[in-house]
């Protein structure tokens, strides 16, 4: 008569969840009229490149220039695109205790990959970076190791910004500022009297960015006897 007995597994009994990589999906809010929602991707740094659509850091280990440092500037933002360039250079000390790196590398990407002037690829053309902005908000996606942020970026058309750009864009910008301080507080007005708008936010944001245990799994095992 056969026998079942449980046998239990651990899937990932050897790997350290402090060493895993995270994924960051860019969504770039711009002031270009064909571009003004676009999905970042590798190709808009390295227009030759494969077009990786996601940038990995680690939440247990920090992001330093020093380590930005060890690359040549053409190819510095390498790091971000490459999940053995991000293992090997950060994962180097002993990992901190809480997720803390979190919010500070992922503020370091935004510092240096979208600092003013740099360049990114829209469609085959140029543009210069007049400012960036991150809102420091990262949403949940169906991954537990993809996070999506959002970022505003201030673009000009060309390699380099030119002074009549940062002229422009500089009075463009305080123009966008304070038509979103009048969006903030017509919404803060709305939401004081309780008026439900048919506009949801549909994401999730992330608050909590501590591991959830992995739970060993037990599954039944049929043995046979053989006479």
């Amino acid at each position: 008569m056969p026998e079942y007995v449980l046998q239990v597994k651990d899937p990932k009994k050897k790997t350290n969840p402090k060493k895993i990589p995270k994924r960051l999906y860019i969504k770039l809010k711009t002031n270009i009229e064909r571009f003004k929602r676009v999905n970042f991707n590798q190709k808009m740094i390295y227009p030759n490149s494969a077009g990786e659509n996601y940038l990995y850091f680690m939440k247990y280990y920090p992001l330093q220039k020093k380590y930005f440092d060890d690359y040549s500037k053409p190819n510095r933002f390498q790091l971000f695109f490459s999940k053995s360039n991000i293992l090997r250079t950060t994962v180097r000390k002993t990992p901190s205790k809480d997720p803390e790196y979190v919010y500070k590398n992922i503020q370091f990407i935004v510092d240096n990959m979208f600092a003013k002037e740099e360049k990114l690829y829209l469609g085959s053309d140029p543009y210069a970076i007049y400012s960036s902005f991150w809102d420091k908000k990262i949403y949940k996606t169906n991954n537990p190791n993809i996070y999506q942020i959002d970022v505003n970026i201030i673009l000009a058309k060309g390699e380099k910004l030119t002074s009549a750009d940062s002229f422009k864009l500089s009075c463009d910008q305080r123009k966008n500022e304070i038509a979103e301080d009048i969006d903030l507080i017509f919404d803060n007005l709305v939401n004081n009297i309780k008026f439900t708008s048919s506009k949801k936010e549909t994401r999730e944001e992330i608050t909590d960015f501590k591991e959830t245990p992995v739970k060993a799994v037990a599954e039944i095992v049929r043995t046979l006897d053989i006479e």
